[in-house]
């Protein structure tokens, strides 16, 4: 992935509706996207260049999905539309961007202990059944994604 200016991501910025930008800095770790921490004057997001492999419908999943969860009060992160009431905006190589209301706390690659294990199991546990109540037929899974 190309390296992203300052210049480009206030550009792509400025199509969300948020308040004035304090700080953007570059959240390193990530496998898929290259994803941004937005800090503005109403609180902070991420800000996430979608990698071209994810199919549009896939962010149409993550909106569903989201709210529903914040409906069965899980924090997630929900997906902001832009100005133009799209899930994402494209920068000038046509790259997609998405920006979520960024959820505080600590990624993990690992498990430090059984305690925290035992913490990951039940929550994961209440998630499937929230999930299995949802009425939805995700459309933008692909296939081997995750193999």
């Amino acid at each position: 992935m190309e390296h992203t200016s300052p210049q480009d991501l206030q550009t792509i910025l400025k199509e969300y509706p948020v308040s004035q930008i304090v700080e953007v800095e570059e959240i390193s770790g990530g496998l898929i996207n290259s994803t941004f921490c937005v800090q503005t004057a109403e609180g902070a997001f991420a800000l996430q260049r979608v990698h071209e492999e994810i199919p549009d419908s896939a962010l149409e999943d993550m909106e569903v999905v989201t709210a529903y969860l914040a409906e069965h009060e899980f924090l997630v992160p929900r997906i902001l539309r832009s100005r133009a009431d799209t899930l994402f905006v494209r920068d000038h190589e046509r790259a997609r961007w998405r920006l979520y209301c960024l959820v505080p706390g600590t990624v993990r690659n690992s498990l430090e202990d059984s305690a925290a294990a035992r913490s990951a199991g039940i929550f994961l546990g209440k998630l499937h059944r929230a999930l299995a109540t949802l009425k939805y037929q995700l459309k933008g899974s692909i296939p081997h994604f995750h193999d």
